[in-house]
């Protein structure tokens, strides 16, 4: 009789040990896509605040510069044409956006070029400076278990145009 209580009590560890597991697994296949979107973001920004920045003497050239270079990047991840970069409106509460903000939809992701760029602490927006964020919300797969179907990843870079030196500053 102590023997089959015993084996009971052995099922029930083995049940939460495969659930854990299971869990663990799940999480880190959710964390893995959020990672992989993340760099994806990062890249794509960090070259477009780059080629803004060649040509910050315009801000105009210097934003289409960004965005072109943003969508040629999308379109080579996708396998697909560079898509259309189409002027938004910019979403509301968000901090990054300053009055010389413009944002566009570029594929499945919101991307936002600030040039003149104001740097937290600065008192004025600095001709010198450009800044691209953009976000995509990612579906997740086992997230969901708990509520959570999507998450929206961003990124963000600034670059400056020091007498013909290109360089990113965050």
């Amino acid at each position: 009789m102590k023997v089959k209580r015993q084996q009971g009590v052995s099922m029930i560890l083995v049940a939460l040990a495969m659930f854990a597991l299971v869990a663990t697994a799940a999480l880190a296949v959710d964390w893995g896509i959020i990672y992989i979107t993340r760099h994806k973001l990062q890249t794509y920004v960090d070259a477009s605040a780059l080629a803004g920045a060649q040509e910050l003497t315009n801000a105009s050239a210097a934003r289409q510069k960004a965005t072109e270079t943003y969508a040629r990047n999308y379109g080579d991840s996708f396998q697909i044409p560079p898509p259309t970069p189409t002027p938004i409106t910019c979403p509301s509460g968000d901090p990054d956006v300053q009055p010389t903000t413009i944002c566009y939809q570029i594929g499945n992701d919101t991307v936002q070029v600030t040039t003149p760029y104001r740097h937290s602490g600065d008192p004025l927006p600095n001709p010198n400076l450009i800044n691209v964020k953009a976000c995509r919300v990612v579906s997740l797969y086992f997230a969901r278990v708990i509520g959570v179907s999507q998450i929206r990843v961003c990124a963000k870079s600034t670059a400056s145009n020091s007498g013909g030196v290109m360089s990113l500053i965050e």
